[in-house]
């Protein structure tokens, strides 16, 4: 889930006033802080770090009872972040299963935007949206058993009639081709090699990752084997699944 939202910087007056309308009725206990305590939240703040750990969405919804955070309180607390101490790096966790494009979009233009560098770290998984929000850093750390997962962008709501259906299939492909730019522009990736690796789902380890230019270098946990190699899967330049 996404653990800093924008009630971590808030006071529980002001956490009761924007929790959304259309939760209050529905579950009167949810927490902007998604479980954090004080303590918790507090160290956040004082290591100025973020943590996505859900789909990526635009929009707070429910599903099945539990709470899931749009990417606005990730874009306040980033800016805030930026606004309180300029310059000084932000760090964003990410073990994401990738989510809608354009919130995606929305995030990446933020961290670019802001006068402190944001540093991506991908904990294990970083797929679809996440993978393209990750690369995105100003620095790309991975631990070294993360996966990343590239493919075509494929939640295009095709409801409606014809006309309909091909205008939406049409602003799928702008869009899809956005993000296939963020790739190509921040990692080594050419343009035919992409649209080779996005015909099927294609995941990677942190070998590829390292040689395609998505990570800048891999974090050994500090309890881990002595040698980094145990932890590494074999080069295989991908797979498709």
């Amino acid at each position: 889930m996404i653990l800093m939202m924008t009630g971590a910087i808030m006071s529980r007056k002001s956490q009761k006033q924007w929790q959304p309308a259309h939760i209050k009725g529905a579950n009167a206990q949810w927490d902007p802080l998604s479980g954090l305590g004080p303590f918790s939240a507090a160290w956040a703040l004082e290591h100025r770090a973020l943590f996505l750990t859900t789909k990526i969405k635009s929009e707070d919804t429910m599903e099945e009872d539990e709470m899931t955070p749009g990417i606005g309180g990730l874009i306040s607390v980033l800016r805030m972040l930026d606004a309180t101490d300029p310059g000084k790096p932000i760090t964003f966790y990410i073990n994401s299963p990738g989510g809608d494009i354009h919130a995606g979009l929305a995030l990446i233009q933020t961290m670019r935007d802001l006068r402190s560098p944001v540093h991506t770290f991908v904990l294990q998984h970083a797929a679809s949206m996440a993978a393209v929000v990750a690369v995105a850093g100003a620095k790309r750390l991975a631990f070294p058993t993360s996966r990343w997962l590239l493919h075509r962008g494929k939640d295009w709501g095709g409801e409606g009639d014809y006309e309909d259906i091909g205008i939406k299939a049409r602003e799928l492909r702008i869009v899809d081709k956005t993000a296939d730019r963020v790739l190509l522009n921040f990692t080594k990736i050419k343009e035919e090699q992409l649209e080779s690796m996005q015909r099927k789902d294609y995941w990677l380890g942190v070998r590829d990752a390292l040689r395609w230019g998505m990570i800048d270098s891999v974090v050994m946990p500090r309890q881990g084997p002595s040698e980094l190699k145990a932890w590494l899967p074999k080069p295989g330049g991908g797979s498709h699944e």
